[in-house]
């Protein structure tokens, strides 16, 4: 069985350990270009608040500036800081189990790594996660939003049907529907990110796309043995 993660908030806590971080970071970098906000710790509440409910940090900023009346040129500020690069001793935390069933996994599996991102930062936070990058076949990262022609390079190259390939994220939309639509087994990892992916998903999405939910990635054992069974 092949077996495609992705990694922010499907192996990696990004929503808990990194993004506070950087969104109080963000917040900072807006105020001194101008950005007025009244008080900054009643701000940042509301900012860490509506990003527990947004699809991406970006929306977050965008949310944030239009409630708070702030000239949209504040974007590109807090964006560049949100998405700016990680310092080399910045904490990053794997999932709980993450590590010890990536292990198990890649003894009886293949497993490979589709993340979207900047190559040099998500592989930054492979390593301070303390996850091992060789135990993957295949690691794509890209800029590229459709993670399509990534899945379908990863089936080709290892030799995989998508009826033998499971795909595990996060969110519906960008992580689970393109596998769905090549006929991968689709798991959706209920933590971060994916937790808002399930409110903002339409129905359908769910119902077609997600074969699986779990909560944890040692559940994934659980179901392989329920497919072989099949």
């Amino acid at each position: 069985m092949l077996i495609i993660f992705d990694l922010d908030d499907t192996l990696i806590d990004t929503t808990g350990s990194i993004t506070p971080v950087k969104l109080e970071q963000s917040l900072t970098k807006m105020v001194e270009a101008g950005l007025q906000v009244g008080d900054f710790q009643e701000a940042l509440t509301i900012l860490k608040r509506l990003d527990t409910k947004a699809d991406s940090a970006s929306q977050t900023l965008l949310e944030f500036l239009e409630i708070t009346n702030g000239d949209k040129k504040y974007f590109d500020i807090g964006y560049a800081e949100v998405y700016g690069p990680l310092p080399q001793d910045f904490p990053v935390y794997p999932l709980d189990q993450a590590l010890d069933t990536l292990f198990e996994l890649s003894r009886e599996h293949q497993i490979a790594l589709v993340s979207m991102g900047k190559p040099d930062q998500q592989m930054l936070k492979l390593k301070s996660a303390g996850i091992d990058s060789t135990i993957f076949s295949k690691i794509i990262i890209s800029e590229d939003r459709d993670k399509k022609p990534h899945y379908k390079t990863i089936l080709e190259e290892l030799g995989f049907m998508p009826s033998q390939t499971l795909v595990c994220g996060d969110r519906v939309k960008r992580d689970l529907s393109p596998a769905k639509e090549l006929g991968c087994i689709t798991v959706h990892m209920q933590w971060g990110r994916g937790l808002s992916s399930l409110l903002t998903a339409l129905p359908h999405y769910i119902a077609q796309d997600v074969d699986y939910s779990v909560k944890k990635l040692s559940q994934i054992k659980d179901i392989l043995v329920t497919h072989d069974k099949q």
